[in-house]
């Protein structure tokens, strides 16, 4: 009887002590994803700005710019009666656009615009989960734009 009381002690013993080796290791490991999670989020810039930030950051743009991207998701009619001076359009209401926008280089910075800051507002959030690293939105869209008197292209 003695015998087996000090088998059923040293099993649960042993039980006790290689459970909490596994739980040790499932900590470790659920802190180590916290931290990559945490350094990937410190290096993705994803973020709305006012039409004076946005201004600042695509007038030196230019048309064959290789680091940075105007991109207009408005119709194409709203595109045409006038936009930010060197921008790229992808209509936002096209069946299209997600596998449109899954192409663009992740790498460069975007600057993305629509009219009231809805339609980007969304395509950052979009672009976020597609994996792209820098992304601003115009936060009020062209209206915001305009309320600044800033100037649009045809």
């Amino acid at each position: 009887m003695k015998i087996i009381k000090k088998i059923i002690t040293i099993i649960i013993g042993t039980a006790v002590f290689l459970f909490s080796g596994c739980v040790d290791s499932e900590k470790n490991i659920q802190n180590s994803e916290i931290q990559e999670t945490q350094k990937a989020e410190i290096t993705q810039i994803s973020t709305s700005v006012s039409a004076k930030q946005f201004k600042s950051f695509t007038s030196k743009i230019t048309k064959h710019d290789l680091n940075n991207v105007i991109l207009d998701v408005r119709t194409l009619p709203e595109f045409q009666s006038g936009h930010i001076k060197n921008a790229q359009m992808i209509d936002f209401y096209k069946v299209d656009f997600r596998e449109k926008l899954s192409v663009l280089d992740k790498n460069k910075k975007y600057f993305i615009y629509c009219r009231s800051g809805d339609r980007s507002g969304k395509t950052l959030k979009i672009m976020k989960k597609l994996g792209f690293a820098n992304v601003y939105n115009l936060k009020f869209g062209i209206n915001d734009w305009n309320r600044n008197k800033y100037l649009l292209v045809l």
